[in-house]
């Protein structure tokens, strides 16, 4: 049966118009239907609309859309029900599943009969973007219907407006000291829970300096915080908060959070083994970041830089944010490779300012926030002479079809539509757009004046929004869980208060961060230890009323940064151009003279760095608010068997005999204030004596090395 079936499905491909084929290759599966999902995430569906739904508005609306004029194979592909149920052929998605997926077999033209988009292949990167959006379950917006539903008829800004949290005003609020802990613990009142009692003294002290530096305490900086705290804990916590803020390392840390959110990679992105180029000057926009952070650059001026440039040297670099995007391969047609990177400095531009997902209005209004198309086009329009790629696809010259701002219809530049001028977003506008832009040198300025103006554009919401990145950064999880998304998508603010009452107090003070981060790093909430009252897990396991401090796994960078810091061979240099770390399919060795801290490593978008790419890196190609930090089965083998890890036990072992020689409790009670910033219980040390008289100090080393403790904070 299975032969008859084929040979059918061959016969029936070479009978059919190549349009249609793909209408006959579903129609023959057996693929069964599966239930839409209901509840995605906002990254999931931010992903959907920059990645997926233009590319099907593009190649696949014209055939296969509620606005075809012939609907061809009764096929609709503008709703995910048509991607489920099919058309006269059968379902064309598996989710979760793209290898059982017909879609996914005949975009990947490994077969000569069975290609789509009938003209030409889909670039490399967008079949993988459509295989990530299968794999991860096919997300669409809910209650959708179809591309055409959402029009400008449908949408009313003022409802929208009344109906969310972030779309209102922020409410003045008190400026009294504890104001954190008694926002806190009011709604732990409420929430019936009680505070957990203050974590010990070197834990706080190892929490402040992994929070602040991403580097261990020495063993000198616990001895004096331990006499310190003697008479004055909270003049020694104050007094340690401003040295770290103080640190050149602080800017290292903090820079790296950043560049997250600034999609920050040092290499096109391109596939295509010979085409994803090392972007040479890269490196000084990570340089400028890290002198930023540490001078406290006040972050209205921060963003004005990276909008529209400076006069100031060292941040000059700061400009090439809206530059750092992704790019298509050479041949791919220059009209693509334009909206390609015009949507990713909107896109990226809302998500990192204002956590706002402008993706979704792409292709119509925006499903549930307050946002047309018509203002995403009128947003594109700021960005539209950056474009400055020449108009060639592989050796012949393609015209750009679009030369000036149009709102494009369903998203595609084949169908242009009404022509705009540079705006903003209604719903964060209390004057016209001209009030920004009549006096402004250029577009961009006008942009960074819009987004920084607190009394009639954006800047309101661009405080809250960096205000709870500090907070996510502190606790794990931001007021906001979502710091990318403040929409209808996004999550609900846990301590609303508290979030408007921190971006007040940023603005209130010059818009200088390390004057919110003292506000968070002294309270009483953030001393808080780890505990497991099985009543207050029940009320609140997710420990959003902020109940206790949950562990917070390490970062890639810190957890290597550590590695090297503990063995004593991390460099100490800061700065200057990136260390390599290989090819395309040719990764390097971490080898000693690349053991600088992690930052300082090339992020190259298509190369795998052997040690972080194990514990969950962030993703460069689009903005990152928030990282996974779970512990993979590859991370826990890394340090059982990495030579990486070896070699480095090896020198720690090293530097533990130099500091305190050859006696074994000495030893291990070095080992651990190195490793883990603290001493060893006695059970710990008579134990670790053992594993060391009965084997070697490098054994012993390695065992710290692989705890769960070394890459985990209290």
């Amino acid at each position: 049966m299975l032969v008859i079936s084929h040979i059918l499905l061959r016969f029936l491909i070479m009978a059919t118009p190549p349009k249609c084929v793909l209408g006959f290759l579903l129609f023959i599966s057996g693929i069964p239907l599966v239930p839409a999902a209901e509840n995605f995430s906002s990254g999931s569906l931010e992903f959907f609309e920059k990645k997926i739904r233009p590319v099907l508005a593009e190649h696949c609306y014209k055939c296969h859309s509620s606005n075809s004029k012939k609907l061809k194979a009764s096929l609709y592909l503008d709703n995910r029900a048509g991607f489920l149920k099919g058309g006269d052929t059968g379902p064309a998605i598996v989710p979760g599943d793209p290898e059982k997926s017909l879609l996914i077999e005949v975009i990947r033209y490994t077969d000569t009969d069975m290609e789509m988009p009938p003209k030409s292949k889909l670039p490399d990167a967008v079949i993988a973007d459509f295989e990530t959006w299968v794999k991860n379950g096919a997300a669409w917006p809910a209650g959708e219907a179809s591309a055409a539903k959402h029009n400008a008829k449908d949408f009313d800004l003022a409802k929208r407006k009344s109906e969310h949290w972030s779309w209102k005003p922020l409410a003045p609020a008190p400026r009294a000291p504890g104001f954190i802990d008694d926002l806190i613990g009011k709604k732990l009142k409420d929430a019936k829970l009680r505070p957990a009692p203050h974590a010990e003294p070197v834990t706080l002290l190892r929490r402040l300096t992994f929070d602040l530096t991403g580097l261990p305490p020495t063993v000198e900086e616990i001895e004096r915080f331990e006499k310190d705290i003697v008479t004055d804990l909270d003049t020694a916590i104050a007094s340690t908060v401003d040295r770290l803020l103080d640190s050149p390392h602080f800017g290292e840390r903090w820079g790296r959070h950043w560049l997250d959110v600034a999609r920050f990679g040092e290499s096109d992105g391109i596939l295509t083994v010979n085409e994803d180029k090392v972007r040479g000057d890269a490196w000084k926009y990570r340089d400028a970041i890290i002198r930023a952070v540490n001078a406290d650059l006040p972050f209205d001026q921060f963003v004005r830089y990276q909008l529209s440039g400076g006069s100031d040297p060292d941040y000059e670099a700061l400009k090439q944010f809206i530059h750092l995007g992704t790019q298509l391969q050479n041949n791919a047609d220059p009209n693509d490779k334009m909206f390609h990177r015009l949507d990713d400095m909107v896109a990226t531009t809302g998500s990192a300012f204002l956590a706002t997902t402008f993706g979704c209005a792409r292709c119509h209004d925006h499903p549930v926030d307050p946002m047309t198309t018509k203002e995403y086009y009128q947003f594109t329009a700021i960005f539209f002479d950056q474009f400055k790629q020449e108009a060639k696809a592989s050796k012949k010259r393609i015209a750009l079809r679009i030369t000036e701002p149009q709102v494009l219809k369903k998203g595609s530049w084949l169908t242009p539509g009404e022509t705009v001028e540079p705006g903003y977003l209604r719903i964060m506008m209390r004057k016209p757009a001209d009030y920004w832009q009549k006096d402004a040198p250029s577009k961009l300025e006008a942009l960074a004046s819009w987004i920084t103006d607190v009394e009639h554009g954006a800047g309101k919401q661009l405080a809250r929004v960096i205000v709870n990145r500090l907070w996510h950064h502190h606790f794990g999880r931001g007021i906001v869980a979502t710091p990318n998304d403040f929409g209808e998508l996004g999550a609900r603010p846990s301590h609303p208060k508290l979030l408007n009452w921190l971006a007040e107090e940023l603005i209130k003070n010059g818009w200088h961060l390390k004057h919110i981060h003292r506000l968070i790093l002294t309270s009483t909430t953030y001393r808080q230890g780890a505990a497991t009252d099985p009543a207050a897990l029940a009320l609140d396991a997710d420990n959003q009323w902020l109940w206790q401090r949950r562990p917070l796994r390490l970062e890639a960078e810190i957890i290597r940064d550590r590695l090297l810091s503990v063995a004593g061979v991390l460099k100490p240099k800061m700065l200057g151009p990136s260390l390599s770390i290989g090819a395309y399919k040719k990764p390097v060795e971490d080898t000693p003279d690349k053991w600088r801290r992690s930052v300082y490593l090339q992020t190259h978008r298509t190369v795998r760095h052997p040690t972080l790419s194990l514990f969950d890196p962030p993703d460069s190609e689009r903005s990152t608010g928030s990282r996974n930090t779970g512990t993979s089965t590859e991370g826990a083998l890394f340090t059982l068997n990495s030579p990486l890890v070896w070699d480095l036990a090896g020198h720690f072992a090293q530097r533990v005999q130099s500091e305190v020689g050859d006696d074994p409790t000495a030893q291990v009670r070095r080992a651990y204030q190195l490793a883990l910033s603290r001493p060893p219980r006695e059970d710990e040390s008579d134990f670790s004596v053992t594993v060391i008289q009965n084997g070697t100090l490098t054994d012993f080393c390695h065992v710290l090395l692989g705890l769960n403790e070394f890459i985990y904070v209290q």
